[in-house]
């Protein structure tokens, strides 16, 4: 039971990663440029709210590394836009980074622990979590 309440805050987590990148883009310079990021946010978020509103049958492993790898391209867009935002834009998109990668983290110590795991669960879990790694670093944060 508490490792299903998990899965759940980790998927939603995920979702609000993506909201966040969504305020980050509400202003800035180069307005399409910020509409096209705002339409993959939204997407982004769409996809990780339908993994969150898995049955418990149907949260899968392959279902938390499809959360991880978006939460991913969450943090892959958020750095590869924050210096077309704004200071305060840049604070949320970093943000929108950091909870980004504590999903890809918590999913992945989680696909690790439980041991039974798919292989290509795992590499896409640990590709997602390398990926928002080092969209942190980009970021000039620590991840």
């Amino acid at each position: 039971m508490e490792q299903d309440a998990t899965r759940k805050a980790l998927l939603s987590s995920g979702a609000s990663a993506a909201e966040g990148l969504l305020r980050a883009c509400s202003s800035g310079d180069g307005p399409q440029r910020l509409q096209m990021v705002r339409d993959l946010a939204q997407d982004l978020k769409r996809q990780l709210e339908a993994l969150s509103s898995l049955p418990r049958a149907e949260a899968s492993s392959d279902a938390l590394a499809e959360a991880a790898l978006r939460c991913g391209d969450v943090a892959t867009l958020a750095a590869c836009n924050a210096g077309a935002l704004p200071p305060e834009g840049r604070d949320l998109a970093l943000e929108a980074a950091r909870r980004a990668r504590e999903v890809t983290a918590g999913v992945l110590a989680g696909l690790e622990r439980e041991g039974e795991a798919p292989e290509n669960a795992l590499r896409d879990a640990r590709s997602a979590d390398w990926r928002a790694s080092l969209a942190l670093r980009q970021l000039g944060e620590r991840a």
